[in-house]
């Protein structure tokens, strides 16, 4: 549980699945779902996207190595 985050979400969760795909690779499907908390419904989404994105650009490059 988070108690406290600069983020601007509340009641935040989060689920991450990885599953093969047969040929050797992988999927990977991260969701979640959160309140808006400080900001409007827009920035929260924009803010909580652009996570995912960093994070899943991060694994890929690292997975490339």
């Amino acid at each position: 549980m988070i108690l406290k985050s600069p983020l601007p979400v509340k009641n935040y969760v989060s689920t991450l699945m990885v599953s093969p795909t047969g040929d050797g690779r992988s999927l990977v499907k991260w969701s979640s779902t959160f309140d808006a908390n400080g900001a409007d419904d827009a920035k929260a989404k924009e803010v909580i996207g652009g996570i995912y994105d960093a994070g899943l650009s991060k694994a890929t490059a690292m997975l490339k190595r």
